[in-house]
């Protein structure tokens, strides 16, 4: 009988110590520092935050849409947005979030190891905490993916139970787990778990041979199951999201095109990427830009030494399941990631998964999963004879890799020691290298300038470098030299297996610091915060790229660096500029209303011109005069820099070193009383439209009396939701509010309901009665409720399950001590 334990009084020192470890190495948090280290974070941390202050409608994002359709990340009523209400504050919502996952990651990593490897002793708690500490952590865990983490490392011990003898609860444990990955996650790790879980099925069937019907059919029981009764757990989030889509219908907001080219040929620049993450582990500061290539954050290791062991694994036979398992699952990941540097392969892989999710293979942070536990089984070998492989090519293989690491570990080792000692030499040599070899202009900048950059560049990068840095380029210098010299490598395995694992460690989290440090600073629209002119909160805000730089000379260049305070804070990378005062055009998702997505693609692309391919461009888009940006209330645009060829309409009301806002002169209220009506074609977009009036279907048009002054509306109240106004007026009148329309936002006097319309298009409009009263429009959650009853149900018959198969266990050995 296979039981499942995964902790008992024994257990719980590791654990405490994998907590202590993973507090040490996020140390900084308790003196103030946070996760907001990328715009990403800012853009998940505002998804649940923005539910928490609302009812579900969110009109800071684009025109107005209804968070109840897509993913649980931003569900209004999804276990982060639930926590979301009862922390104090955003930032402390997100870390403690963050936090929670990396703890349960570090945690669940340890029982799967115990599973894998349970010789490797104490060795085990002291490599857990590197799933956190690991590469791609800012894209990973800063982004609350670590229920991917937790969910990958417990299925596998799960799945393996379950293909050696399947239980009922084996199955009811899946889907609590599913439930955790997807509430706590996002729909993808479901994705990824099936992905994971086909590959390991495959391994397990490969090794032991099972008939082949009976490991399909469990396998198919186990997922579908499992997940549905996860489906159903969960259902309040996909009640609402199927009955938003079957209503009102959305549309991406990316777009994944079919390839215009077929290239047969690999990408040159894809190889050498694809090469550095083979061999490298993540080493330069995050944020850190190489001209032409982008920053530098590609690694498939989790530790710096991986590629050294997984040679080891691949010239020997495998003997153990997991030790088989492992290393071909991994194989087989490193092979489809070599499939990307085909252009081709790249395209139509992005297409396809686009539109079927199911062709999604699982990522890197699961694939660190499957490398922790090859390295805890690599420890698990003490005696001579088990490090020892006969193969000549092994051997040169595993000393030229040895080398080439302890090479380039020792190399960034001297660089950061040499920066510390002579700040200006590395700048100097890169600035003479320029003058010297360069070439005398380089598109529209002259070698000069060229020369004077890459010295920048260069002062920048030793500015990312510190203590830490060099620790934690020493150590890997020193895990890597253990694998040149046989007698080394096999002294240091054959009895001090807790150092090596000690100093893998610590080198994980020296270079998390060095790699992707927290953040310290506050976001660029805190910092000008108290000199920013009086903004409503209707005010809509676009996000704009203000241009190419108009400067070619030294001259313009070093002015523009002294207007920004120096050459560091003219290169630092900041971020937070999305988060802008009030509503926010740009603001990036992953769904549109069809009709919103429509209005918006015409108004880029209306006049010919393709500036939009896909929505999710107007994250940062391109300065455009609009009458129908204008008639979206659109009335602020924004940028890092001073807009280049600013239109008319734009008028510069506030500037500072690192942001220009721009106030549109020609912008419609967010709110407005029509002075008249006029029919809208269906069928066709608006043009040519006119402050003032209001657009209907020729269904809702009424005779609208003449406005003759003495009629007013005034907004009283406004959240994500709900708006509250104070209206007076002698004759009937029409509102029309810059927020899209959707069928389940209601408007009332007391008790009688008025109907709501669309307007312009794609905004409100309600028809109002004459007199003086108070008009509450308000975002109706009821239609969603449904599902929230069948989500209690499920959780009801789910513990009814659980205690049924606790007792029919208890049954059964209570029976069993009676017979023996």
């Amino acid at each position: 009988m296979c039981k499942i334990v995964l902790l008992n009084k024994k257990g719980i020192v590791p654990v405490l110590l994998i907590v202590g470890a993973i507090l040490f190495g996020y140390h900084e948090i308790f003196s103030g520092a946070n996760f907001f280290v990328h715009q990403d974070q800012f853009l998940v941390s505002n998804l649940t935050y923005g539910n928490s202050i609302g009812n579900g409608w969110r009109p800071d994002y684009g025109f107005g849409i209804s968070f109840f359709y897509g993913d649980p990340t931003w569900h209004p009523w999804s276990m982060l947005s639930l926590w979301e209400k009862i922390t104090p504050s955003r930032e402390l919502s997100y870390t403690l979030s963050i936090l929670f996952l990396s703890l349960l990651a570090g945690i669940s990593l340890y029982f799967f190891l115990k599973q894998v490897a349970p010789g490797a002793g104490k060795s085990l708690w002291l490599l857990s905490p590197l799933i956190v500490f690991t590469s791609h952590q800012a894209g990973t865990h800063y982004l609350r993916f670590g229920s991917e983490l937790v969910g990958g490392s417990l299925m596998l011990i799960l799945l393996y139970h379950y293909f050696n003898r399947a239980k009922p609860q084996h199955v009811l444990l899946f889907s609590a787990i599913s439930w955790f990955a997807f509430s706590f996650g996002s729909l993808r790790n479901w994705l990824f778990l099936m992905s994971l879980g086909a590959f390991f099925g495959v391994s397990y069937y490969l090794y032991f041979k099972p008939p082949l019907k009976k490991i399909t059919i469990n396998f198919l029981l186990f997922f579908v199951l499992g997940l549905g009764i996860a489906v159903l757990l969960s259902f309040s989030v996909f009640y609402s999201s199927l009955y938003e889509g079957e209503i009102i219908g959305y549309v991406r907001d990316k777009k994944f095109l079919f390839p215009d080219a077929f290239n047969l040929l690999p990408d040159f620049k894809s190889l050498i990427i694809y090469l550095i993450s083979l061999l490298s582990v993540e080493w330069l500061y995050y944020n850190f830009d190489v001209p032409g290539v982008g920053p530098l954050y590609y690694s498939f290791n989790v530790v710096a030494v991986f590629p050294l062991i997984l040679l080891f694994f691949l010239f020997r036979r495998a003997k153990s399941f997991w030790e088989f398992s492992l290393k071909s699952i991994i194989i087989v990941y490193l092979i489809e990631r070599l499939l990307w540097i085909f252009p081709i392969y790249e395209k139509l892989k992005k297409f396809l998964g686009g539109k079927i999710f199911f062709l999604n293979i699982f990522g890197p942070s699961t694939l660190f999963i499957l490398q922790l536990g090859l390295i805890a089984i690599f420890l698990t070998y003490n005696k001579k004879e088990d490090l020892q492989i006969n193969s000549p090519w092994y051997r040169i293989l595993q000393k030229s890799v040895a080398s080439l690491l302890f090479i380039f570990y020792s190399g960034l080792s001297l660089f950061c020691l040499i920066s510390f000692m002579s700040p200006e030499l590395f700048p100097a040599i890169a600035k003479w290298s320029i003058v010297q070899f360069g070439p005398d202009r380089m598109r529209e900048f002259p070698k000069d300038l060229l020369a004077l950059y890459a010295f920048d560049r260069m002062y920048i990068l030793q500015s990312t470098m510190h203590w830490y840095s060099l620790v934690a380029f020493l150590l890997n210098s020193v895990l890597t030299l253990f694998f040149i010299k046989d007698k080394w490598f096999q002294a240091i395995f054959a009895s001090k297996r807790t150092v090596f694992a000690s100093l893998l460690l610590c080198a994980g989290i020296t270079m998390s610091w060095n790699v992707h440090p927290l953040n310290t600073e506050k976001l660029i629209w805190e910092k000008v915060g108290p000199d920013l002119p009086r903004f409503e909160p209707t005010d809509r805000f676009y996000y704009v790229r203000p241009g190419q730089p108009s400067f070619t000379d030294v001259e313009t260049y070093n002015r523009r660096i002294e207007e920004a305070g120096g050459r560091e804070e003219y290169h630092k990378r900041r971020f937070g500029y999305e988060e802008s005062a009030g509503l926010r055009f740009h603001r990036a998702k992953s769904f549109t209303q069809n009709d919103v997505a429509n209005f918006t693609y015409h108004i880029f692309n209306g006049d010919g011109v393709n500036q939009l391919k896909h929505l999710r461009s107007v994250g940062r888009g391109p300065v455009i005069s609009s009458e129908l940006l204008d008639m979206g209330a659109v009335n602020y645009y924004y940028s890092k820099r001073e807009i280049q060829n600013i239109p008319e309409n734009l008028s510069l009301c506030f500037k500072s070193k690192r942001l220009y806002i721009y106030k549109n002169l020609n912008a419609w209220p967010y709110f407005y009383l029509a002075e008249r009506l006029d029919i809208k074609r269906e069928g066709e977009h608006l043009e040519n439209v006119k402050r003032g009036t209001a657009y209907l279907a020729r269904e809702d048009c009424f005779p609208l009396p003449e406005n003759e002054g003495n009629s007013s509306i005034e907004l009283k109240e406004f959240s994500y939701g709900k708006m509250v106004f104070d209206f007076s007026s002698k004759n009937e009148e029409l509102l029309v509010v810059a927020d899209a329309w959707h069928p389940f936002w209601k408007a009332y006097v007391g008790e009688k309901n008025l109907q709501i319309v669309k307007a312009n298009e794609i905004f409100k409009g309600v028809r109002l009665p004459k007199g003086k009263y108070t008009l509450t429009m308000e975002f109706d959650t009821s239609p969603y409720l449904p599902g929230v009853y069948i989500t209690i149900i499920s959780w009801i018959l789910f513990l009814s399950g659980w205690f049924w198969v606790y007792f029919r266990n208890r049954h059964k050995s209570l029976v069993n001590v009676h017979t023996h």
